[in-house]
């Protein structure tokens, strides 16, 4: 048991082998188609990388200084923990400000990069180079709003002097000569063409193509090449990318969007303290007011009751009412900031208005919630600016403004009624006081009160003017919270094409398109190719006969040492072990048919009775085709009575059809078909088929009949008793390999008798040993050939 397993295992893996073998040889029979490919691959190949325009990538990199919430108050610190201000959102907003639309346009405008100008080839006008910093020409509209800007053109100017040009349209036609700095009428508008501090003699006689890009397809064309990440998730760092075919433009681009980017922060910053400016300055023009209203009302005083000094009996007592008085200015004089900021907050009910700072109050949480809640304002407006209202980063903002201004306006009550309570009780004990100084004369008190208000007004204003001039220095002293890192810089391999990327793609491409040919051409043909398509349904196989092309060898013993001869001595060999040498009844009866017609039938039993005769057989060969038969034509037989006539009629002897066909010194008894009967069916039916048989079996050792296909009339199967084997013959690349279910069906139902497949024009035999071995005495083979056959 345990030796079969190990045979069977050996003829498995047998098998797997001559599937490989059988595989390879599939696709090395058609060596040159990948020789072909691959250097016709690496030809396009060569040519693309030769013209296409190399892409270059320029990088930039920027640090963005975070302002950290930590370091805040109570209240923002709650704020950070319940999620109402995001600090890991800073470098997002950076990357999004930074791919803005608006920001792009401001850096296509200035650059210009919706004009493009290309110097194209002298020789073939097909490759060209970008001008961009070196162009000797410039071209612009005259008039700025000019519909040439929203207009897809593409022209040519030829530079035929130093001080004419032509231009070129669209097909190529010249206008006429123009002068340089002149003005050109055009369908879009008039532009003037101008030379540049680039222009010299060597641009004579050259040609350069000009682009002009739609504005905002300009704009998106830069949006798709540009790129913004993050370095690190731990960083702070943003690496800006875009890719271009002019490595300096790339550059330039990239510096030019930084530069905006820090121009445009700085302005925004500057925005908070020209708002607090102007706040300051409003309130200085209220407070001189009123100011001047109290110096005219002392004035008054001291004219309508004619007072020029009054002194003070009680002068210990104003000392000490002096020290509460100043708490008291100072009190009232911070009551009235807040009073302000509580009434700004309420008149302005937006979330787009910054809110004044540095105006000197005293509570740190309410001066960090103030800077926090303009920061917000400045993230809030800015995005509305980018992406419009309906962002939900937007309302993400408005949510965290009106929670702080909230929290804002709660802290700010808060520290007017601690004011509130301060002033009462500042003025109880300074009534405690003036209860003391009772001789103080009336129009003292009067005028002390009116002094008292002039030197809050006094001291409110100063206060005021330090304030404005402390945000004057802050808006001179104000910088960006970005950092460049790394200038942009482009390295100077292009990024595209990559030669041997491409090179070894196109290498493999050639090697693969011929394997998907060849696997589609295999998959489409459901013809029979070889064995394996007849075994794999249970079919034996006894012989295969090589496709011939040589006239000659329609007789294999004209040339007895080719491959074909070879093919049918291994025939006769295989039924040698099928059919016994000498038997009682007499010859052997083999029976030749097919599914089709055109399959080999009477070609095989031609060369296979020869082949029989060589060896010294009597050998008979009979026509059991009716319907069209051929074998007299093939053997250019001159008798036309064949065995039609002989059945139809009784009184034909059978000798007298027989005719002997010599070939190489061998003779082969023939009996042609006959004449087409109406009714051959009926005719191979009647005893006398029999009778002749039993009596060719006594006379001849092997007896063979041409039949006619199987697929198309069942006369073959009229003679299944009368035969002792049957070869069937399937044509490679002619039988349909849904027919074999037929031939497998008649195998089954014994409708066949010992029924064996014979393999015509199998190329694969090509390959094999006897051919080789054949042909090797005849012609030496090429180096492709010796490699066919390993």
């Amino acid at each position: 048991m345990e030796t079969r397993n190990q045979e069977t295992g050996s003829m498995k893996e047998m098998e797997h082998k001559l599937d490989i073998r059988e595989l390879v040889d599939k696709y090395l029979r058609h060596f040159w188609w990948f020789i072909v490919s691959v250097i016709l691959s690496l030809s396009f190949a060569y040519l693309y990388i030769h013209y296409k325009v190399p892409v270059y990538e320029s990088t930039a990199t920027v640090l963005i200084e975070r302002n950290d919430l930590s370091s805040g108050s109570a209240e923002l610190s709650m704020l950070k923990d319940v999620g109402l201000t995001n600090e890991g959102s800073v470098l997002e907003d950076e990357i999004e400000l930074f791919k803005s639309r608006t920001l792009m346009e401001k850096v296509v405008s200035d650059l210009r990069l919706n004009w493009r100008y290309e110097n194209l080839g002298t020789k073939t006008g097909f490759v060209r180079s970008e001008l961009f910093d070196d162009n000797p020409i410039d071209v612009s509209p005259v008039h700025s709003d000019s519909a040439f800007l929203e207009g897809n053109l593409i022209f040519e100017v030829e530079i035929s002097s130093k001080s004419t040009f032509q231009i070129k349209d669209a097909l190529g036609v010249k206008n006429g000569f123009h002068w340089f700095g002149g003005v050109l009428s055009t369908k879009f508008g008039e532009i003037s063409i101008k030379k540049t501090g680039r222009f010299d003699k060597l641009w004579i006689g050259k040609t350069i193509r000009v682009t002009l890009t739609p504005f905002n397809k300009a704009v998106s064309r830069v949006q798709q090449s540009f790129s913004v990440s993050l370095a690190s998730k731990e960083a702070n760092l943003i690496v800006l990318r875009i890719r271009g075919n002019e490595r300096y433009k790339n550059n330039v681009i990239l510096n030019r969007l930084i530069a905006e980017h820090e121009e445009n922060t700085i302005l925004k910053k500057n925005e908070i303290v020209r708002n607090t400016t102007d706040f300051i300055n409003d309130r200085m023009k209220y407070i001189a007011s009123e100011l001047s209203d109290v110096e005219m009302e002392g004035e008054k005083y001291k004219s309508q009751y004619h007072l020029i000094d009054v002194t003070s009996d009680a002068a210990s007592y104003l000392e000490k009412e002096s020290d509460i008085e100043k708490q008291v200015i100072d009190k009232t004089i911070e009551k009235n900031i807040v009073d302000f900021m509580i009434d700004f907050l309420d008149k302005e009910d937006g979330f787009d208005h910054l809110l004044p700072t540095n105006l000197g109050l005293e509570d740190v949480s309410i001066i960090e919630m103030t800077n926090q809640y303009n920061k917000l304002v400045l993230e809030r407006n800015q995005l509305a600016s980018v992406s419009g209202a309906k962002n939900p980063g937007i309302a993400r903002l408005e949510s965290q403004l009106s929670n702080m201004r909230s929290s804002l306006e709660l802290s700010l009550r808060n520290l007017n009624r601690s004011l509130d309570f301060k002033l009462n009780k500042l003025k109880s004990e300074e009534g405690l006081y003036q209860s003391k100084i009772q001789d103080i004369p009336k129009y003292e008190r009067e005028y002390r009160d009116i002094l008292r208000q002039q030197q809050i007004k006094e001291t409110l204003y100063l206060f005021l003017l330090q304030k404005r001039e402390e945000n004057e220095i802050s808006l001179a002293a104000t910088v960006d919270n970005m950092q460049v890192v790394d200038k942009a810089f482009s390295s100077e391999e292009p990024i595209s094409p990559k030669p041997k990327v491409i090179f070894l793609a196109s290498f493999f491409i050639g090697l693969l398109f011929p394997i998907l040919i060849i696997y589609l051409i295999d998959l489409l043909n459901r013809k029979v190719k070889n064995r394996l398509d007849i075994e794999k349904f249970g079919l034996n196989v006894l012989a295969e006969l090589p496709e011939f092309k040589d006239k000659e060898e329609a007789i294999v013993l004209n040339k007895p040492h080719s491959a074909i001869a070879e093919s049918f001595r291994a025939l006769r060999a295989g039924l040698s072990f099928i059919l016994p040498l000498e038997k009682a009844s007499g010859g052997n009866v083999i029976s030749i048919t097919s599914t089709l017609g055109a399959e080999g039938k009477t070609f095989t039993s031609i060369n296979l009775a020869y082949i029989y005769a060589a060896i010294g057989k009597k050998v008979l060969l009979l026509g059991m085709d009716l319907r069209k038969p051929r074998l007299g034509d093939y053997l250019n037989l001159e008798s036309k009575v064949g065995l039609s006539n002989y059945l139809s009629n009784s009184e034909i002897d059978w000798k007298s059809m027989i005719s002997v066909v010599e070939r190489n010194g061998h003779e082969v008894s023939v009996i042609n078909s006959g004449s087409i009967p109406p009714n051959p069916s009926e005719l191979l039916m009647s005893g006398r088929l029999k009778e002749l048989l039993e009596m060719l079996r006594l006379e001849y050792d092997v007896i063979i009949l041409d039949n006619a296909p199987i697929g198309l009339v069942a006369d073959a199967m009229i003679t299944n008793d009368l035969c002792d084997v049957t070869l069937f013959l399937v044509r490679v690349n002619l039988l349909d390999r849904r027919m074999l279910n037929l031939v497998t069906q008649l195998n089954k139902e014994g409708k066949l008798k010992r029924l064996y497949i014979v393999l015509n024009s199998a190329k694969q035999i090509k390959g094999g040993y006897y051919y080789t071995y054949y042909e090797e005495e005849t012609s030496k083979k090429s180096f492709f050939q010796r490699l066919r056959r390993k």
